[in-house]
Formats: structure tokens, C-alpha cells, sequence
């Protein structure tokens, strides 16, 4: 079911960045002066596609049952896609620089 929803994720994954590009370069979202939110946001885009291939790398590893973390470290794992979405949302609403 993991193997699933990691290659369910990858599928979905490709056009929104595809989409997110698109948007970027065809509109010019984010090109002007002061728009240093955007930088920060493509950062964030760029953590979160880290961690899912991270994500992926510990998908073989319990495959493999190769796995040596606990399971509080699981919990906080998963907690960092949301904060990383929460921040991205607040940087494109309030665009603080």
C-alpha cells in the first residue's frame, strides 16, 4: 500500500510542477523587484520534493527491513511537509519581502 501511495504521489507530483513552472515563467509571478517571497517559496518546493524523495528512500528501507528509526522520529517526520506547505501558503498571501 506504501509502494502505492509513494508512486501515486510521484505521478501527481510531476504536473504540478509542471503547472507551477508554467506559471512562473509564462506569468512572471514572482520575477519583479521585491519579490524575494517567491525565492523562499521555490525553496520550499525544492525541501519538499527532498523529502519525498527521502521518502521514497525510507519506502526501501522498511521493503528491506532495514529500517533504524523509532517511531517518535516517524511522528515528527511526518509533521515537516505540512509546516513546510503552512510556510509556503503564508509566504504567497502575505509576501512579507
Amino acid at each position: 500500500m506504501a509502494r502505492r501511495l509513494y508512486r501515486f504521489m510521484t505521478i501527481l507530483a510531476v504536473p504540478a510542477l509542471a503547472l507551477g513552472l508554467w506559471l512562473w515563467l509564462y506569468y512572471g509571478i514572482g520575477l519583479g523587484p521585491g519579490q524575494g517571497w517567491m525565492h523562499a517559496k521555490l525553496l520550499i518546493v525544492l525541501a519538499l520534493l527532498g523529502y519525498h524523495h527521502s521518502c521514497g528512500v525510507l519506502l526501501r528501507q522498511f521493503e528491506n527491513g532495514q529500517t533504524q528509526r523509532s517511531h517518535v522520529w516517524f511522528r515528527w517526520f511526518n509533521e515537516a511537509p505540512v509546516l513546510m506547505m503552512l510556510l509556503a501558503v503564508i509566504l504567497v498571501v502575505v509576501k512579507p519581502f
